[in-house]
């Protein structure tokens, strides 16, 4: 076996000799642990990027991909270390080697953990703090970046995809991208490769503490192939703005997309050409950190699966009924409830359950008046909404009364006709959402159903506090004409019934006519004004609009295409 000081020479031309004296300062990698593959020193420009599949011998085919180079590396070459398939000359040539050591799950080769991954740092001191933060610092100055990606493709292609047998996030494609971060060298490259379980230490904090979070954004692909992503500036913003909130590392936005848009091409025939099909992107990052105590972390991995989907409704838009739910809480104010992050999702589960038993597909949760009062400014504005009072009546009134939030992971939209107003025209009907008061989640299909009612000028559209007693009144007044909820999954939920804790149930009937008219229109026909005699359902008609755009049916900015 190579010893460390033949390596260290070999990369004394190297930039970073330096991180790479104390990475290797720490412990040899063993065959287990082996690092990703090294991207290849450029080669002479050729015409065309090509990439090579993995060899029949079960060498690693690895190439980088912005190169037109494509290497196979033995994982036994007599020429390296035992599961180093690099050799020296291959190391020096690299101008960041410290880089190329990422996380492989064991974590004990980590600085500062002694081979053990056991006690690790203890309690975190003021001096070890501030220690951090400026390495944290200096990291962060050591992003990745989609030029440095490397493909690792899979030698067991999977057997094609069953329309028929896709269930939403059952499925995954073959492939999926890992970064891994270490405080001391800031993120390693980027890496697709074979998805395959991830070997964390169970001392990890993303297994103790919920320090991870997450988004949802979709890949669609047109009758011609051509992939597109919806919004997904806006995804990439949300990840970031929850990383900063739970103190993961920052990454560049811009990076992470042309590398998920990288995963997209070599997984691309994952993408369903069909309308109502597409490819469910989850972007995850969590701390990785074997570290029994609440501190900032010092390791993190960054991925990205894909999960081929189907239709929300094969059969069309159906309605649902909620349970409003005013014992249990999604979010309060000062928390994460704006916040894509693990601990949102799991405390939701036992109030869905308990929705299922009472004929209910999810839940609506509404903070009570009391709870919502005793913050600052909130429990005020909350109060003048719809007119309302301020701290609610007694018994069956304080429970079934305060601030609506979401329902499930969906943003709620209600539409009612202001007293005296006609069906349609600009002053007579609203569309109103919960304002993004930090307990609400700010949903792309939210902002999209939003902008888009906006544009087209034919009812008047409100982010406001609403009670739960403003909807109540409405109902009773005859003026509660829709509800429906949105998110990246379903894209729009029409519901047909708030159910509320004494058996009361809020009906909005949904005519499956009414949808249908809406969702059988040709593309680009929802932005036109609707007719006096057309139903009303804006539910249906912002679903269809959303479908024209994602899909390229229209010309729209929203669609980015995967070129």
């Amino acid at each position: 076996m190579m010893s460390r000081t033949v390596l260290l020479s070999a990369a004394a031309t190297c930039r970073q000799q330096r991180n790479l004296r104390r990475l290797l300062s720490v412990a040899p990698y063993s065959a287990a642990a082996a690092p990703p593959p090294l991207r290849p020193s450029p080669p002479a420009p050729t015409s065309s990027a090509v990439s090579s599949p993995v060899p029949a011998n079960g060498s690693a085919s690895a190439y980088c991909a912005t190169s037109a180079h494509s290497a196979s590396f033995s994982s036994t070459s007599s020429a390296s270390p035992a599961g180093f398939p690099f050799t020296p000359a291959r190391l020096a040539s690299c101008a960041e080697p410290h880089r190329l050591f990422t996380t492989s799950g064991s974590s004990n080769s980590s600085s500062g953990n002694g081979g053990s991954g056991g006690g690790r740092e203890g309690t975190m001191s003021g001096a070890a703090a501030a220690a951090a933060a400026a390495a944290e610092s200096a990291a962060a100055e050591n992003d990745f970046s989609a030029a440095d990606l490397v493909i690792q493709e899979s030698t067991r292609p999977k057997p094609p995809l069953s329309l028929r047998e896709l269930k939403f996030g059952s499925q995954f494609s073959e492939h999926m991208l890992l970064v891994p971060w270490r405080r001391q060298h800031g993120w390693a490259f980027p890496v697709i490769k074979p998805v395959a379980p991830l070997p964390l230490h169970p001392a990890a904090q993303v297994l103790h503490y919920g320090m991870g979070c997450f988004e949802g954004m979709k890949a669609f692909k047109s009758a011609s192939g051509i992939i597109r992503l919806f919004r997904p500036d806006k995804n990439m913003e949300r990840l970031a703005s929850s990383c900063h909130r739970l103190n993961l590392p920052p990454f560049s936005t811009v990076e992470l997309l042309e590398c998920i848009k990288a995963l997209l091409k070599v997984d691309e025939h994952y993408i369903p050409p069909s309308h109502g099909y597409s490819a469910y992107i989850r972007p995850t990052v969590i701390a990785t950190t074997p570290f029994l105590g609440v501190g900032p972390p010092t390791e993190v991995l960054l991925y990205v699966l894909l999960s081929p989907v189907g239709p929300y409704f094969p059969s069309g838009l159906k309605p649902i009924r909620l349970l409003v739910d005013s014992q249990h809480v999604r979010a309060y104010p000062g928390g994460v409830g704006d916040k894509k992050v693990a601990g949102n999702y799991a405390p939701t589960i036992l109030p869905q359950v308990q929705a299922a038993h009472k004929g209910c597909s999810q839940v609506l949760y509404v903070l009570k008046d009391r709870d919502v009062g005793e913050v600052g400014g909130v429990g005020g504005a909350a109060a003048e909404a719809g007119g309302a009072g301020g701290a609610g009546g007694a018994g069956a009134g304080e429970e079934e009364d305060g601030l609506i939030g979401e329902s499930g992971s969906m943003n709620m939209f209600f539409v009612l006709r202001k007293p005296g107003g006609a069906r349609h025209g600009t002053g007579s009907v609203e569309l109103v959402t919960p304002s993004l008061d930090g307990m609400i989640l700010p949903g792309v299909t939210r902002d999209s159903v939003l902008q888009l009612a906006r544009s087209w000028g034919d009812m008047d559209v409100s982010e406001r506090p609403i009670r739960l007693k403003e909807i109540r009144q409405a109902h009773a007044e005859g003026r509660l004409l829709e509800i429906f909820g949105t998110g990246t999954a379903v894209v729009v939920q029409p519901v047909s019934a708030l159910v509320l804790s004494d058996g009361t149930e809020l009906s909005t009937p949904v005519e499956d006519a009414t949808l249908a008219h809406w969702t059988n229109k040709k593309p680009g026909q929802a932005w036109d004004k609707p007719e006096d005699w057309e139903p009303l359902s804006v539910a249906a008609r912002v679903h269809r609009a959303l479908m024209d755009i994602q899909y390229g049916l229209v010309e729209h900015p929203w669609s980015v295409k995967v070129e």
